[in-house]
C-alpha cells in the first residue's frame, strides 16, 4: 500500500457530531466524511462524486492532532424546513415547494488554532500518486468543517510504500476505529518523559457516518460505526493494526472505506 500525509493548520475548525442540531458540539478531530471531503476538494470533486469515487478506489484515511483551545459561537444560518403558518404555506404553494428556507440561529462549538495531520493510503500506486499531487495544488480550498474554516496546507510528505501495517498498542491524539473506551490506559512513561503539566482526557467514543445515500442535492448517512477519539499519550490493552509513515514517531491507525469490519 502507498500513502502520504498532509499537515494542516487553521484559525478555527468545527466538525458537527451527527444528530446535533440547535447546539452543535464539535468533534476533536476530523471525522471520516471530512477526510474524504478534503481529498475530493483537492481533486476538484464534489462530495457527492468524491465519496463513491474513493470508495471504489479503496481509500484508507487517518488523522492525528489537537487544537489550542475551543469556544462557542452564534451562527446565523439558512435551513430547509416544512412550511409553517399561512405566509410560508402560501409561498410554498405559489412556487410548488415542499420545503422553504428559514433563518435560524444556533450555538456552534469550534476548535481554535487546530493543527492536524491527515493520512491517505491506496493500494494502487498510480491513484495514490494522483491524490498526492492534488494536495500540492488543490483545485478547491480545503476546509476544516464548514466553508468558514479554511485550512492552510503546511506540508505534504513524500509518497511512499507503507506496507501491510503492524500491531500497536500506543497512540497519541488520534482516531481509532471501534469502541476502545474500556481498553485505554494512560501512557504514564510517555507522560513522565514529557516533563510538562498535561490535562488528561478520557477517550471519547462517537458514532460516525461511514457510508452515505445520495438523492439529488441531499445526502443521508446510511451506515454508522463507533470510533474512539484518543487525546494525549494513551495505550490500549488490545493492540490494533496501524501503519508507519516517515517522520512519524508512532504508527497511525487507518480506516478503509470498504472495511469489512464495519
Amino acid at each position: 500500500m502507498y500513502g502520504f500525509f498532509v499537515s494542516l493548520h487553521g484559525m478555527t475548525a468545527s466538525f458537527r457530531e451527527p444528530g446535533s442540531h440547535l447546539y452543535q458540539a464539535t468533534l476533536p478531530l476530523p471525522p471520516i466524511s471530512a477526510l474524504v471531503g478534503m481529498a475530493g476538494a483537492a481533486l476538484g470533486k464534489s462530495f457527492e462524486k468524491a465519496w463513491p469515487f474513493f470508495k471504489d478506489a479503496g481509500l484508507f484515511v487517518g488523522v492525528s492532532g489537537r487544537a489550542g483551545g475551543n469556544g462557542i459561537d452564534l451562527w446565523n444560518y439558512d435551513k430547509m424546513a416544512v412550511p409553517k403558518g399561512s405566509e410560508e404555506s402560501a409561498h410554498a404553494k405559489l412556487y410548488g415547494l415542499s420545503k422553504v428556507v428559514r433563518k435560524d440561529i444556533l450555538n456552534r462549538e469550534f476548535l481554535a488554532n487546530p493543527e492536524f495531520v491527515v493520512f491517505y493510503a491506496l493500494e494502487d500506486q498510480e491513484k495514490a500518486a494522483c491524490l498526492h499531487s492534488a494536495f500540492k495544488d488543490p483545485v478547491y480550498a480545503l476546509s476544516l468543517g464548514s466553508s468558514d474554516d479554511i485550512a492552510l496546507v503546511r506540508d505534504v510528505s513524500a509518497l511512499c510504500a507503507i506496507g501491510d501495517g503492524e500491531e500497536s498498542d500506543s497512540f497519541t491524539d488520534t482516531l481509532l476505529p471501534g469502541d476502545h473506551a474500556d481498553d485505554v490506559r494512560f501512557d504514564w512513561d510517555a507522560l513522565k518523559r514529557a516533563c510538562v503539566v498535561q490535562t488528561l482526557k478520557a477517550p471519547m467514543v462517537r458514532p460516525l457516518i461511514v457510508d452515505f445515500e445520495f438523492k439529488g442535492d441531499e445526502r443521508h448517512g446510511s451506515r454508522y460505526r463507533l470510533f474512539t477519539f484518543l487525546s494525549g499519550h494513551q495505550r490500549i490493552q488490545n493492540p490494533q493494526r496501524a501503519f508507519r509513515f516517515p517522520n512519524m514517531d508512532l504508527p497511525v491507525p487507518l480506516y478503509g472505506l470498504e472495511d469489512e469490519g464495519q
